[in-house]
């Protein structure tokens, strides 16, 4: 699908990230969406050879929080967009699936992967205008700050998570 309709930066992330912060200041210059986005590519847990310019992951330093969003947002559906494979939903395989999908885009060997924590993406606006060429405007602070009481019996694989997650650059640039 991306082969038929090309984009010129493919932003990924895990849900709960602000990604489509990103997504839509990008659109200002770039073409980021497509079917293939829409319907599996934002949350995808690996990059393809898709001939995309670049990508970008985006994350958030607590996967507990952004967890709480989708769940809150009831959107448990983002696991689907996960998953190579059709696999039975469980809360303990999103978040395995979500350590795959982070290992997946912080070693792409197609095409450079910009990470970007969006907690701190003001920090990084400078840098952002320097890649992008695009100012960084009308973000929002995060709203979700506690974690879903559903995610108590995950605690330790969300921390788990939050280690790999704190092994990433604030914004930063993976070159293959």
């Amino acid at each position: 699908m991306y082969l038929d309709e090309p984009i010129d930066i493919w932003v990924n992330s895990f849900g709960g990230s602000r990604s489509n912060f990103i997504v839509d200041l990008l659109e200002q210059k770039y073409k980021v969406t497509n079917l293939a986005h829409r319907s599996k590519g934002c949350h995808y847990v690996r990059p393809l050879d898709t001939g995309v310019e670049r990508g970008i992951f985006c994350y958030v330093e607590d996967l507990g929080v952004a967890l709480t969003s989708q769940l809150n947002r009831n959107f448990t559906f983002n696991f689907d967009k996960l998953c190579d494979t059709k696999m039975d939903f469980s809360i303990e395989k999103w978040i395995e699936q979500i350590s795959k999908q982070i290992r997946n885009w912080s070693s792409c060997e197609y095409f450079p992967v910009t990470m970007i924590n969006t907690d701190k993406i003001l920090q990084y606006s400078k840098e952002f205008r320097e890649l992008f060429g695009i100012e960084v405007s009308g973000f929002r602070e995060r709203k979700t700050i506690e974690r879903h009481v559903l995610l108590k019996p995950f605690e330790r694989q969300i921390e788990e998570v939050n280690i790999q997650i704190a092994s990433l650059p604030d914004f930063g640039t993976f070159v293959p």
